[in-house]
């Protein structure tokens, strides 16, 4: 382009200077000139789509990682193959019927039945502002929930469901499990359905805020395990799993329990 421009302005000798217009070589001048902003503009998109191109595939290639990073920092899956082991047994498998799973939107949570009827015990947290709730036990159709009591300090709630002849698992709000006990927790553990597991009671706890002591209790408890019943050694449910605690005791996963008696008050 600019041995163009350069020819242009070049004075033309002789009688040949005479026969051109100078006037047409301003406006030639002038037309080339312009015709350089166009492709300079060009060159700058071009840069401008090639970063956007690889800012694109840097968001991609971060996302990718953040996914395969959850996939290895999840827990271990070894509580999955202990259930299979522990339903083998007549008294868990009666126990895992009556334990359910609650969809709240794309949330849920476990919970357990307690009248034939249909009355479930769960967490608080696990219904609040809920709108459809639907509960789901191992076999049957599933059902569609009715918060009808909560208890907010506590983190309990009960739905009340239309059933008949549903399994059921007995409360016992007089019991008083001490450090040692041994407990049987059945829930939902990260997205596995009616997981039973093995466990023991580590103690009480008083939290923040909260005016009543909570249990304690060293198994496997994992996010879908809010709601979850812990059975003492009689089959009957003790208590409810709410959290787990970050006071953990090296790999050990210490849940959080709170008495069923609370129900009963």
């Amino acid at each position: 382009m600019k041995k163009e421009q350069e020819f242009w302005k070049v004075k033309a000798k002789g009688k040949t200077g005479q026969d051109l217009d100078e006037e047409l070589i301003r406006e030639l001048n002038n037309k080339y000139a312009q015709d350089d902003e166009p492709a300079k503009n060009r060159g700058l998109g071009q840069k401008v789509f090639k970063l956007l191109v690889i800012l694109t595939v840097l968001a991609y290639l971060a996302l990718a990682l953040n996914q395969l990073l959850a996939v290895y920092t999840l827990p271990s899956l070894d509580f999955v193959h202990r259930s299979r082991e522990l339903v083998q047994d007549q008294q868990m498998q009666q126990l895992r019927e009556a334990v359910v799973e609650i969809s709240v939107g794309n949330s849920g949570g476990t919970g357990f039945n307690v009248e034939q009827d249909g009355r479930i015990i769960t967490n608080y947290h696990v219904v609040d502002n809920a709108g459809l709730i639907t509960v789901r036990f191992p076999q049957g159709p599933p059902y569609a929930g009715t918060v009808s009591a909560v208890f907010p300090q506590v983190d309990l709630a009960i739905i009340e469901i239309e059933g008949q002849d549903l399994p059921v698992i007995e409360t016992d709000p007089k019991a008083q499990p001490g450090p040692g006990d041994e407990v049987t927790v059945i829930g939902n553990p990260l997205w596995y359905s009616h997981i039973v597991a093995k466990g023991e009671v580590a103690g009480e706890t008083t939290l923040t805020g909260w005016e009543t002591p909570v249990l304690r209790v060293k198994a496997p408890i994992h996010r879908g395990s809010s709601g979850s019943p812990v059975i003492d050694s009689s089959g009957k449910a003790v208590a409810v799993i709410f959290a787990t605690s970050t006071q953990s005791a090296g790999d050990e996963i210490i849940g959080l329990a709170v008495p069923v008696h609370h129900i009963y008050e």
